[in-house]
């Protein structure tokens, strides 16, 4: 029956897909009339966000990819209950009948290589992953203190050759782009997993010698990024060590670089749309993460006279535009939220006070931490003073957020954020996050210290004496 489903929607689409990138098909037994995609290769990752699409009333769903000129990786799912990684070129068009009862056997067909290739980036398991779970053998040797920098070195390559061959003995049967797109994917793993190990290595050995300085030239058969390599999702760490390594290597590691160095390493290392992505990728990454605001407008004006390719232009000032309404002296933006005691909320509600404000979660393991162990301590401290501790949960699940306050005995004002877009508005992308509005209710730290942090407690000082 699913092999007749399969044929009647390659049929029924054909007229309309040709040209262009179509992904199609039927969830059985669905439990959400929304299939969810999300593109995750470089050449897409500013400006293909995760997209809902409907499903008819029987399941069934199409899809008009956005590519460009680049193939991409790409994560698709339904609910809870289904999910597929996949890989697909422009102009290719790939069927996907899925039930949800049976989850991890999709079908999968094509007239061209998109349903092979997606087969297999779902079917082989990397051996370069030092996750425990998923590779208990890398994750021993990662973890095992008699095994030395050495042998390491010679058992990651060791696996990476494994791997290769493995790619190399399908190469016959996938596209070129994907075989590319497994080769630089297992080569950047391996930068990764050897840039990884230096970086733990000193704190978990730190009466040992230092690693030599040889160690550190394991970006050496690492081949230059290309266009075709846009197609990857997980090159980003691979790209910092390169643009580090540019710079000069010590005992110490790569050497660290100032944001302006990195642009102008970017701009003479890489070329053509790769130079132009992971420029546009790093200058947005900076403006929305990057600590010191001096810095960011250095680098956003360098950046913006540099030559670039102006389809990012839009991402990046929308970025800028954020980061500029964040900017120390600058009114905080307000919103309007539920409180766990039923009122509503705003910042300007808390004038002629300081708020430290706590971004938070109940499954954030990290957030929580800091609020048992922490958060009590930095109260006491301003007992008596006229400084609020305001924790925005963005919890989507009620009754979990209550049950962590009353678990934790966090004492402060709660309230809810279950829109994201709040998030998006204060340039958040992950929590525990901490912001101080002074009393004026203008920003005083957008990217404030954590609970923990010995700082803030003058931060919160210096924000009451203005």
């Amino acid at each position: 029956l699913s092999a007749l489903i399969l044929a009647g929607i390659f049929a029924a689409t054909q007229a309309s897909a040709q040209n262009k990138t179509i992904i199609s098909g039927k969830i059985i037994n669905r439990t959400t009339d929304t299939v969810m995609f999300r593109a995750e290769g470089m050449a897409y990752s500013l400006d293909i966000k995760t997209l809902p699409f409907l499903t008819d009333q029987d399941g069934n769903f199409f899809i008009e990819v956005p590519l460009k000129k680049h193939a991409t990786e790409f994560f698709l799912y339904s609910g809870r209950e289904f999910s597929i990684r996949g890989f697909i070129e422009p102009g290719q068009h790939l069927q996907i009948i899925a039930d949800t009862k049976k989850p991890k056997a999709p079908q999968l067909k094509s007239e061209d290589l998109s349903a092979s290739n997606t087969r297999l980036l779902n079917t082989y398991k990397s051996l370069l992953s030092a996750n425990r779970n998923e590779n208990p053998f890398l994750y021993q040797v990662y973890t095992d203190s008699t095994i030395s920098p050495e042998r390491f070195l010679e058992v990651v390559d060791s696996l990476t050759a494994k791997e290769m061959n493995f790619w190399n003995s399908k190469r016959d049967s996938i596209s070129n782009s994907f075989y590319e797109n497994r080769k630089i994917s297992t080569l950047s793993q391996k930068t990764w997993v050897k840039a990884a190990y230096a970086f733990e290595y000193k704190f978990r050995y730190p009466n040992r010698p230092k690693l030599p300085v040889s160690y550190h030239s394991y970006l050496r058969d690492m081949p230059m990024i290309r266009d075709i390599h846009l197609s990857a999702s997980d090159l980003s760490e691979t790209i910092d060590r390169m643009i580090e390594h540019a710079k000069g290597v010590d005992e110490n590691g790569p050497m660290k670089v100032t944001a302006l160095e990195a642009l102008k390493i970017i701009d003479t290392l890489f070329q053509g749309d790769t130079r132009n992505n992971i420029l546009a990728r790093w200058m947005d990454s900076h403006i929305r993460y990057g600590k010191d605001q001096n810095e960011i407008e250095e680098t956003y004006a360098y950046y913006q006279n540099m030559k670039h390719d102006p389809s990012y232009n839009k991402v990046i000032e929308e970025g800028y535009k954020i980061f500029s309404s964040l900017k120390t002296g600058s009114s905080a933006p307000d919103f309007e939220l539920k409180g766990l005691d039923g009122k509503t909320y705003r910042i300007k509600d808390f004038k002629d006070k300081v708020v430290y404000i706590d971004f938070w979660a109940s499954w954030c393991g990290p957030c929580r931490h800091e609020m048992k162990n922490h958060a009590a301590a930095l109260h006491n401290k301003f007992v008596g003073k006229d400084v609020v501790f305001l924790f925005i949960s963005v919890d989507t699940d009620a009754g979990a957020w209550k049950k962590a306050i009353k678990e934790d005995n966090i004492q402060g004002v709660h309230v809810s954020a279950v829109d994201p877009q709040l998030l998006t508005k204060l340039n958040i992308s992950g929590i525990p996050h901490y912001m101080i509005v002074d009393k004026e209710g203008k920003i005083f730290n957008s990217n404030a210290p954590r609970p923990s942090n010995p700082n803030t407690v003058s931060e919160i000082n210096n924000a009451l004496k203005k």
